[in-house]
């Protein structure tokens, strides 16, 4: 009886989980709205997301990556040899960079996600390397990558298929 009792007890609580887990899954992997620069410097507050806002500010398009990730290497391969953007995308290494685990602190404020890669256009994130991949297979990435961008992108094409 009492080993029923904590069966259920678990399967309830495991169940609750798996909801809240799939509840945020989808809440952070839905587009931001139109005011999501203004969004990001608000949280700005702190030194470490100052960085993060001069990067936004000065590149439309962000790569952050960890050198010895491979789906950071396949989202890589992906955004700068299958495709031409310009501006070219910039590809930060927190990994190698002087500020990373502070800009990766500030991402996940900033975006609701902490892995990488977190790739970034005009300061939204449009996801990670499933994300960009899952895109890419749907053709719908230059798109993506347009209209998140503004006028800010001048380019985007495929180089190879």
């Amino acid at each position: 009886m009492i080993t029923q009792r904590r069966t259920r007890s678990f399967l309830l609580a495991f169940s609750l989980l798996l909801i809240a887990g799939l509840y945020l899954t989808l809440a952070h992997s839905t587009p931001r709205s139109a005011n999501y620069l203004h969004q990001l410097r608000s949280v700005a507050s702190s030194e470490q997301s100052t960085e993060l806002t001069k990067l936004t500010d000065k590149y439309p398009i962000i790569i952050f990556s960890k050198s010895y990730c491979p789906y950071s290497a396949k989202a890589k391969a992906i955004l700068t040899e299958k495709y031409r953007i310009v501006p070219e995308p910039l590809v930060v290494e927190i990994d190698k960079h002087p500020k990373g685990l502070e800009l990766q602190e500030a991402l996940e404020k900033a975006t609701g996600r902490r892995t990488v890669p977190n790739i970034l256009v005009n300061g939204r994130s449009i996801g990670g390397c499933d994300d960009i991949k899952d895109l890419d297979a749907l053709g719908r990435l230059p798109d993506t990558i347009r209209n998140y961008g503004g006028s800010k992108i001048q380019q985007v094409f495929v180089l190879k298929e």
